[in-house]
């Protein structure tokens, strides 16, 4: 990519503009749909926020500053005039925005993915990447704060000093590790997805509806690439703005489409009138009869082994605000098909099977032949 001064405000506008344009259609199927914001949605504001700071100090940086643009080398080296100040204060600021960018995103998918999925082990590895989520920004953050004391010292100097750590080691452990934490964000819901009793083409669907979070990994190693090459070439080059020039702008590449990934498996109602909520509700009710089945059969007296009583019945399925109920002819039993209203049968929640519905309705017992 040309590293000029109209290729910086390119790449600022243009991501910023499809950032906060997938955002917004997020937000409008939510309303669009009547549903209630939730914590995935609301990360997704701080995100966007960052992201819109780092384009503007692209801006700032190319319009002021050397960002996209040679040096100027005097006899004695670089010349340290106003815009070049000005470059190195937007490369010290673009270090630790990022990391506000990026963070956010991170979290919203991992708590997007908390709505669907549920059990133990999947509740304690999602927590789990919260947590290493939030501390990896946390992190990194003071890591390139202080990465110079005192702070001046990046602030006007590039980072270079005598009490100031190696910067391109730092750069590329963020970088690395970026991807890793990327890595498991995206690989967590597949062995969930593929314990679903659904069509193989039905699983393979909604893995890659998941896997889109591969465009973010793209851009981080993308990033991680460049961070490599810029230190491997660095070293002794006096056009310090021109080669750190990518470090400004793949943080905006990665952050933006970060937040694009995020967003496009809650944009499917926009063309299919499909929700996130049915498509929930259906992982969830699938999830639901897929344990109920696993967990009952039925014996020579009709009674669901496992359940708590014989006249309870588990409905994993609702149609236009009546629960369905299927009928069922087993050992000389028989029930019968009917759609009953919700505000005529009486509902509870079984505490032992956690997003089981109950509903209280008689079996009948019949001596005619099947």
């Amino acid at each position: 990519m040309p590293e000029t001064q109209g290729g910086m405000y390119a790449i600022a506008i243009t991501l910023s503009v499809l950032a906060t344009f997938f955002v917004a259609l997020r937000f409008h199927c939510r309303r669009k749909l009547k549903l209630q914001l939730l914590t995935d949605d609301w990360l997704i504001i701080p995100a966007l926020f960052f992201t819109l700071v780092l384009g503007a100090l692209m801006i700032v940086g190319a319009a002021k500053g050397h960002l996209g643009q040679h040096t100027e080398i005097g006899e004695h080296g670089p010349v340290q005039d106003s815009r070049l100040t000005i470059f190195s204060q937007t490369l010290f600021t673009n270090q630790l925005v990022q990391l506000f960018a990026v963070g956010p995103t991170k979290v919203s998918v991992l708590f997007f993915y908390r709505r669907i999925f549920t059990g133990i082990w999947f509740n304690r590895l999602s927590m789990l990447l919260i947590v290493i989520s939030i501390s990896w920004g946390v992190v990194f953050f003071f890591t390139n704060l202080f990465q110079c004391l005192p702070v001046s010292v990046s602030w006007y100097a590039f980072g270079r000093g005598d009490a100031c750590m190696s910067e391109i080691p730092m750069y590329l452990a963020q970088a690395y590790s970026d991807v890793v934490v990327d890595f498991f964000i995206l690989c967590l819901p597949v062995p969930w997805i593929w314990k679903l009793h659904m069509k193989t083409r039905t699983k393979v669907a909604i893995t890659c509806l998941f896997l889109l979070g591969a465009l973010t990994i793209a851009a981080s190693c993308a990033k991680m690439v460049v961070q490599y090459f810029v230190g491997s070439h660095l070293s002794g080059k006096p056009d310090l703005s021109y080669y750190l020039t990518p470090i400004v702008y793949w943080p905006m590449i990665s952050a933006s489409v970060g937040i694009i990934a995020a967003c496009l498996p809650t944009l499917r109602p926009l063309f299919k009138g499909w929700s996130v909520e049915l498509f929930i509700a259906n992982m969830k009710s699938t999830f639901t009869l897929r344990s109920t089945t696993a967990s009952s059969h039925w014996d020579g007296t009709g009674r669901s082994k496992g359940s708590r009583s014989g006249d309870e019945e588990s409905l994993g399925s609702s149609t236009g605000g009546h629960l369905y109920k299927p009928g069922r002819n087993e050992n000389k039993f028989e029930t019968n098909v009917e759609i009953v209203p919700l505000e005529s049968v009486r509902i509870h929640k079984d505490e032992t099977a956690p997003g089981v519905i109950m509903v209280r309705k008689s079996v009948n017992r019949t001596d005619e032949p099947l």
